[in-house]
């Protein structure tokens, strides 16, 4: 079994009835530790700290049996070495040093030093020894820890002329030179120092660890009210060591840390430069799907953590499971988070499906048409959400619009009231709004007017007008004969009972509400003279004039081509005449035509 493999152990017993099962690891106790209640032990990714020896008991309520162990071996590559220095404490140039690297590894790891911004190997083999030290031996070493699984190097260790015997004797030796913290943790930084062997012990005033200087001398960290108490120094004078130790460590303590020596000289003191970089991270919960029904849960520190860290999974802040991964559903309503075992006062930000969506309008109040508005989505969840605006337009699908948590219309029209809903989504789930209504306010639209009876009628008969237009609110309506101030009727219907010459004229509606008023076109009726019908024609100001001039143009072309028609033949005019007579009512018109008729052509006829 290869680390972060998939793996199912199945429990399964002839019972009846059906038997009831539980899962165990043996911890090296007298009682197995209880795991699971379940036929089957699921590692969705499998773990070194998983290996070990699992048992199974089957119960009912005749009876109960246990399995025999089975072994859990899970194979991995090696962790990040640590490397430890022999002798930690002062040594004069010339002596020996050993360094020893170690790693957790399964199968068990080989072993190569290495300088650094070297090629070639300095040795091989857990165990490295530098005899007869000097300065040519000064720099960065690091071992690589490597099994058929993979490789992992240590972190640098400096080593300096300096820092084992500086030229003037002063000298100081981390025993890092980098660490990263989970957030929450406690963290120790150790170092040795040195000094001439001139100066006597009671000489050295003070010895303290900084980060920050003021005026160019060094604040003890002490000092500073950023760590309130939350710090610790440790000196030991006989062995020349000295412990800083910070507790409930912070992401702002990421800093470089710095041991510095001071005498009762004025201005005599050393400070161990380079220091330690302290980088402090949080625990983060990584989600990945695992297929369309499961996620995986992963819990992530930045940091390298020490091979014997444990992390511990809540949900709704009650303990279920150890271990790095949790599995859990698609879709869930669950808050989950990891803890670094020890460090229970902080965790990682819980994960969790989106809550159900919420929706903002703005502005909040009355929409008019032309606005500008703004809908705006938001849920709770972690990892944030994704959005997505739709619109119900009548079908069971509602229509998508945008994918954006704001759905802005700079011009808001009456086609856009409607409801809308938003949904919320992430990784572990989908939550969709109530919807919101959308009601957008406008004035009247240039109305239209039907007419009924739409044939011709006879005088006497009744004729109703209904005027409609589209407007929100509703509007109300006034009827209007041209050049009359005061209304001729107010509401949808307009009805004019036992019809006469005296109703002829032009006729329009008004709609009107809160947002504003429209007229219709004109409407013209009129009673014919020749039949006594009455005739209803549809028109504005402006057709109205080009249809008078239109009758004027062919009254004037009438004229003209009676006045030909009467020079041409005698004949000819008296049937006109005799056609005329027949008809009283061109008697008007005949006189009109001799009237107009040329002077000089009725001097012609004499």
């Amino acid at each position: 079994m290869l680390e972060g493999g998939s793996v199912t152990l199945t429990c399964s017993a002839d019972a009846n009835p059906a038997a009831s099962y539980t899962w165990y690891k043996e911890d090296g106790t007298s009682d197995p530790r209880l795991l699971s209640e379940e036929p089957q032990l699921v590692f969705s990714s499998i773990q070194s700290s998983d290996s070990g020896n699992y048992s199974c008991t089957a119960e009912n309520q005749l009876g109960r049996k246990t399995s025999d162990f089975i072994s859990i071996d899970v194979k991995y590559g090696p962790q990040r070495p640590s490397v430890s220095v022999s002798p930690s404490a002062e040594m004069l140039e010339g002596d020996s040093v050993t360094l020893t690297c170690s790693a957790d590894a399964n199968p068990a790891a080989s072993y190569t030093w290495y300088k650094e911004h070297e090629d070639s190997p300095r040795a091989s083999g857990q165990i490295f020894t530098i005899t007869n030290f000097t300065a040519e031996h000064s720099g960065n070493y690091y071992c690589e820890a490597q099994n058929e699984m993979g490789r992992s190097n240590s972190t640098l260790l400096l080593i300096t002329e300096s820092v084992i015997q500086s030229q003037d004797g002063w000298g100081v030796n981390y025993d890092q030179t980098d660490v990263c913290a989970a957030k929450g943790s406690i963290v120790f930084i150790t170092c040795d120092y040195t000094y001439p062997p001139g100066i006597d012990p009671s000489d050295i005033m003070d010895r303290f660890w900084f980060t920050k200087e003021k005026d160019g001398e060094p604040v003890d960290l002490k000092t500073d009210s950023e760590y309130s108490d939350r710090v610790r120094h440790t000196c030991y004078s006989d062995w020349k060591r000295c412990y800083l130790t910070i507790t409930d460590v912070r992401e702002s303590d990421s800093a470089e840390y710095k041991f510095t020596l001071m005498t009762n000289e004025p201005g005599e003191k050393y400070t161990g430069s380079p220091g330690v970089t302290l980088n402090v991270t949080g625990l983060q919960v990584q989600v990945r799907r695992s297929d369309s029904t499961w996620l995986e849960l992963t819990c992530h520190s930045s940091c390298v953590l020490s091979d014997r860290a444990e992390y511990v999974w809540y949900k709704n802040e009650k303990y279920i499971k150890r271990g790095s991964s949790l599995l859990v559903s698609s879709g869930s309503t669950d808050r989950y988070s990891c803890y670094l075992r020890g460090s229970w006062d902080q965790r990682s930000p819980a994960v969790y499906g989106p809550q159900r969506p919420s929706v903002s309008v703005s502005p909040s109040a009355e929409m008019l048409e032309g606005d500008s508005v703004t809908l705006t989505c938001s849920a709770d969840a972690n990892p944030a959400a994704n959005y997505t605006w739709y619109k119900e337009d009548g079908t069971s699908d509602p229509r998508l619009l945008s994918e954006e948590p704001q759905l802005v219309f700079s011009s808001i029209q009456s086609s856009d009231s409607g409801n809308y809903s938003c949904t919320a989504e992430n990784q572990l789930g989908r939550k969709t709004s109530d919807f919101i209504s959308i009601d957008v306010k406008y004035g009247p639209q240039r109305p239209s007017v039907s007419v009924s009876p739409s044939a011709e009628m006879l005088e006497g008969d009744s004729l109703t007008l209904t005027c409609s237009t589209d407007a929100n609110p509703a509007a109300s309506y006034t009827w209007y004969k041209e050049h009359e101030d005061s209304p001729r009727a107010s509401g949808q219907i307009f009805t004019i009972t036992d019809f006469t010459a005296e109703h002829s004229g032009n006729y329009y509606c008004e709609a009107q509400n809160e947002m504003g008023r429209s007229n219709s076109t004109l409407l013209l009726i009129t009673e014919s003279a020749v039949d006594g019908t009455t005739r209803i024609i549809h028109i504005t100001r402006w057709p109205l004039l080009v249809v008078m001039l239109i009758l004027l143009l062919v009254f004037c072309l009438w004229t003209r081509k009676k006045k030909a028609v009467s020079s041409t033949t005698e004949p000819h005019e008296s049937r006109e005449a005799v056609e005329m007579d027949l008809h009283p009512e061109y008697e008007d018109l005949s006189d009109m035509a001799a009237q107009r008729e040329d002077p000089e052509e009725q001097e012609d006829q004499v």
